[in-house]
């Protein structure tokens, strides 16, 4: 099938005549005018896979359902995508010492310098295959289980590590208007949170329109009913980083790293050390929850304690996390106002009952009564290294403290939004994968009563980290797009105070908001769009007062009103404006009588790494008879060929038309075909190019132009040369000369004046 379309590149425009392929565009056109449309299927895969494999083992090969007309085929394109898989520095081997199984950094010990190092808790030692993908075209599909492909595979798989195939659709034009969106399933720990979408001739994303993968990445730290319950006694105290009990702290943030079933073999489900990008959970008693993160390119250090709010650096100089250790990780002497580092923010403060100025008194003080008001709160999610073959789900967040039933779960990471388009993308709508917000204490909004005078009093969730957005354009994508992935917004911690009168009333308290989520990454092919990679904001304190009848009204905290982060903290940015590769194959039909044909292919773009160009006498499956750019054939008959590139998603077809003699053009006169001595007419083939001009039989010049101004009368004819090949066309209507009239004279009869 032939297709022609405009290619914008860069200021120059161009126009090319494009072999479509028949796989492409084959779901059609579409439009979208509703919320919350699921345009993918998804399976998982059931067995290891190695680069060059060429079939995958997966639960159920139909894939069926959302706007496919019918079960996964030849001809449709899947994406292979690995969410799991980083190894971790956590050390399971250390002492119970009375306190239930905890976990520290390799190298350090309780009763040593765990604390000092906190920092290296989780962190990632090796990527594996976490964030691995590629797209592949389908060949044919086996039994119910086995997916074949056109070309092998470009990278291994450990399906143990969570690895699932995504149905891409192959639309020719979609349209997402106004008020309505495209979402994918939310990530289950199996399957979900990818949209994919392929486009041929235009993707247009109306203003309201979205496309969008917003907390549909890894899952935010749940919440546990246990909480230890702090004290005065000794305000340098420090939480467990991992903790096999609940009562340690609160559920970390799913990562790359891996969930609850991996971190509980860790012996590190709770706690406030973050793993990989997740955020760590609120340590007890009350503090927040910190942020999840995606990749960064800082190049600072990182710490765990987020990026404070400079509004409040009287407060920060006051914040050191404890005893005089080094302050390598801000955890000695060096307060962390003015400081940045990489990740998601760090969750607030536990535990706060009397009123003291935070302005001049600060964390970890006897006088603040409670829990002393300590530097617990869950560490934010570590950053991770951008690596153009990888995407990532950002890092959910870690779930705030709670004792009673109060508390916030950890806000869900941004998903990941994957696009190819081989035409054009407009509109002023959004394609975003934005972390979700950590979870406000007090989430069902409860009254209180004068039975239950508190709700909120616990810690809130930290928020989730962006995600991934990354598009493969063929022409640049306009200002008027926006691009967003941006950070999850930390919790608040929402106190709700029972309040008759002044003479009976409910003491103030104050704990742990979220720390916020960190950007994540947006890369695209070319173009300007606007982009939004920053963190969220970090959580506050609020309090409010009412009757078990309602009437509450939001005041600053009486306890931290000078202070409303008490503690908590924000996340980084992520990275904008990465490159993402784009390419096509152009070629154009033969028609010839002579072989043998070269054939040749135009690569528009760079084809991937490590992709070869191959030869192809069948659409789907088969080997390829020729490699690189050209190759020569010499069909018997009318024959068409394919070419495409392995690891890669596509053929072109190209077909060699033989003939017996070359295509006969006409002939037309610009005018009439009789006219005077020193007019012309102007002669015109329907061929471009190859023509021979005689008449009667004799050549005239030996012109190969299109045109011929003839000016001498006589049988005009063209004779076309095609491949070699040649046939001849006459004018119907000979052209004729008469002579020029001759001039009258004109005499006067008569005088003339």
């Amino acid at each position: 099938m032939k297709l022609f379309k405009t290619i914008f590149l860069s200021i120059f425009t161009l126009f090319i005549t494009f072999q479509s392929q028949a796989q492409r565009a084959k779901d059609g056109n579409v439009t979208i005018s509703t919320l919350n449309n699921v345009v993918n299927t998804y399976t998982n895969v059931t067995a290891n896979l190695v680069a060059g494999a060429t079939s995958i083992s997966v639960a159920n090969n139909a894939m069926s359902g959302a706007g496919f007309s019918g079960n996964l085929a030849a001809g449709d394109i899947i994406m292979v995508y690995q969410a799991y898989g980083a190894t971790v520095n956590i050390d399971t081997g250390t002492d119970d010492n009375g306190f239930g199984p905890y976990t520290v950094s390799w190298g350090h010990v309780w009763g040593g310098d765990w604390k000092e190092f906190a920092y290296e808790f989780g962190e990632i030692w090796s990527y594996e295959k976490a964030g691995k993908f590629e797209r592949v075209e389908v060949a044919s599909v086996s039994g119910g289980t086995i997916i074949n492909l056109q070309c092998g595979l470009k990278n291994s798989y450990d399906f143990a590590k969570k690895v699932q195939v995504i149905r891409i659709p192959r639309y020719d034009n979609l349209t997402v208007n106004t008020g309505s969106s495209i979402v994918p399933i939310q990530w289950n720990g199996t399957i979900g949170g990818i949209v994919a979408i392929e486009v041929e001739t235009a993707l247009t994303v109306n203003a309201g329109g979205l496309i969008s993968a917003n907390g549909f990445g890894f899952r935010g730290g749940q919440l546990d009913p246990v909480s230890l319950t702090g004290g005065t006694g000794d305000p340098n105290a420090m939480s467990f980083l991992g903790s096999q009990n609940q009562d340690q702290g609160s559920e970390k943030g799913e990562s790359i790293f891996g969930y609850t079933a991996e971190l509980i073999v860790m012996k590190s489900r709770y706690g406030r050390g973050a793993v990989a990008n997740g955020g760590g959970g609120g340590g007890y008693q009350n503090t927040g929850g910190g942020g999840g993160s995606n990749v960064s390119n800082s190049g600072i250090a990182y710490t765990g304690n987020g990026t404070p709010n400079p509004t409040y650096n009287t407060s920060w100089a006051l914040d050191i996390s404890g005893p005089p250790y080094t302050a390598a990780n801000f955890n000695g002497t060096t307060a962390i106002n003015g400081t940045t580092t990489p990740g998601g923010g760090r969750g607030g403060y536990s535990l706060a009952q009397t009123d003291q100025n935070e302005l001049t008194v600060g964390p970890r003080n006897a006088s603040w009564g409670g829990d002393a008001r300590k530097t617990n709160g869950g560490r934010g999610g570590h950053p991770l290294t951008y690596d153009a073959t990888r995407l990532f789900f950002g890092g959910g967040g870690g779930a705030g403290d709670q004792d009673g039933d109060q508390g916030g779960a950890g806000g869900n990471g941004g998903g990941i939004v994957f696009i190819n388009c081989y035409g054009t993308i407009s509109g002023s709508g959004s394609i975003e994968s934005r972390g979700a917000a950590g979870q406000n204490t007090n989430p069902n909004n409860q009254n209180v009563s004068s039975g239950v005078r508190r709700k909120g009093n616990d810690g809130a969730g930290g928020g989730g980290g962006g995600g991934a957005i990354f598009i493969e354009n063929a022409t640049a994508l306009p200002a008027s797009l926006t691009l967003s992935a941006k950070g999850g917004d930390g919790g608040n911690q929402n106190i709700r105070l029972y309040h008759v009168s002044a003479f009976n009333t409910t003491t103030d308290e104050a704990g742990g908001p979220g720390g916020s989520g960190a950007g994540g990454s947006i890369a695209y092919s070319s173009g300007a769009p606007a982009q939004d990679i920053t963190a969220g904001s970090n959580g506050v304190v609020t309090s409010e007062r009412g009757t078990s009848g309602g009437g509450y009204t939001p005041t600053p905290s009486p306890i931290v009103g000078n202070f409303p982060p008490n503690g908590a903290t924000n996340g980084s940015a992520g990275m904008g404006s990465l490159s993402a590769p784009y390419y096509d194959l152009q070629i154009s039909d033969i028609t010839t009588c002579i072989t043998p044909v070269t054939l040749t292919v135009t690569v528009l773009g760079t084809i991937p790494s490590g992709g070869t160009i191959g030869w192809y006498t069948q659409q789907f499956g088969g080997s390829t008879f020729a490699t690189g750019t050209s190759t020569s054939v010499s069909p018997a008959s009318t024959t068409t060929y394919y070419v495409g590139v392995c690891p890669g998603s596509f053929r072109v077809p190209v077909t060699v038309t033989i003939t017996a003699t070359a295509p006969t053009p006409t002939i037309t006169a610009g005018g009439p075909t009789t006219f005077c001595t020193g007019g012309s007419v102007l002669l015109t083939s329907s061929a471009a190019s190859g023509n021979q001009w005689s008449l009667d039989g004799t050549p005239i010049g030996g012109a190969t132009n299109q045109t011929y101004s003839a000016s001498v009368a006589g049988n005009y004819t063209v004779i076309q040369t095609t491949g070699g090949c040649t046939s001849a066309a006459s004018l119907p209507t000979a052209v004729t000369v008469n002579p020029t009239p001759a001039t009258p004279t004109i005499s006067a009869g008569g005088a003339t004046t």
